[in-house]
């Protein structure tokens, strides 16, 4: 038998009690999903509170994108292999690279296109986009 707060916790964010687990491994600031949720949606649920999880982590992601970019640019030379990151780079957009399936324990993310370029020069965002929301990125 679920606990009294997990009881309540279920039911202001319309889910099941067992559903509340997945939010024990968001690492972002509880207090901004929420406003995240209730600008967006106009209510806090849980499958609300992931989709806002998943867009701080996808726009996180973006911007350790740009840095890497503009690294890269500012470079006096570069080699064949950062030409060809640089290239690969330029062409990833993970807010709209990535899809997701939001249903409560049965969440999950996955990239859509250019899968195979965020494999080979984003893992370090990919294991910090797993970290901060609980969820690893799949093909």
């Amino acid at each position: 038998m679920a606990d009294f707060k997990t009881i309540l916790l279920s039911e202001l964010l319309d889910c099941g009690t067992s559903d509340v687990d997945i939010l024990e491994d968001v690492e972002y600031d509880i207090s901004d999903l929420v406003e995240d949720c209730n600008m967006g949606f106009g209510k806090v649920t849980l499958n609300g509170l992931m989709m806002s999880a998943f867009a701080f982590g996808l726009r996180d992601f973006r911007k350790s994108i740009d840095e890497r970019i503009e690294e890269l640019e500012s470079a006096e030379s570069l080699t064949k292999a950062e030409k060809k990151e640089l290239k690969a780079l330029k062409q990833l957009d993970p807010e709209n690279d990535a899809e997701s399936f939001h249903n409560y324990q049965d969440t999950s993310i996955w990239f859509n296109e250019n899968k195979e370029l965020y494999e080979k020069y984003c893992q370090k965002e990919c294991d910090e986009f797993e970290e901060n929301t609980g969820y690893e990125i799949r093909g």
